[in-house]
């Protein structure tokens, strides 16, 4: 696997490296055998996007497996949108603010098996 880091800058401090990342694209990214595996997007160390995932995951074939919304390192994604979506064995969504669960009006955590039946629905 390759690890391929952005740094424009970096800080030691007594516990561990705190990288500030570039602006416009990934923080750093995981490949295995010439496929992303995985991106991740942060400012001041933590996850943080505003324009998209912060997170994303892909499986060896290439299919994404994960995307996730976060801001200052919490999940977050305003609009009625999930911040969380999960596509391993069916498919889980989560709708999070501030890294709370929340949705008004509507469950915030869903999950289908892969036949596409709704089988958990939560408030």
């Amino acid at each position: 696997m390759v690890l391929s880091r952005y740094i424009t800058s970096r800080k030691r401090t007594s516990e561990k490296t705190l990288y500030h990342e570039r602006v416009g694209g990934p923080a750093w990214q995981l490949w295995k055998n010439g496929v992303l595996i995985e991106e991740r997007w942060k400012v001041n160390n933590e996850a943080h996007r505003l324009d998209g995932p912060a997170i994303q995951q892909w499986n060896e074939q290439g299919n994404i497996i994960r995307k996730l919304w976060c801001i200052n390192g919490k999940l977050h994604r305003e609009g009625d949108k999930p911040a969380s979506v999960d596509y391993f064995k069916g498919k889980t969504k989560e709708w999070r603010i501030n890294g709370e669960l929340h949705r008004d009006g509507n469950p915030a955590h869903k999950v289908w098996d892969l036949s596409g039946i709704l089988r958990i629905s939560d408030w």
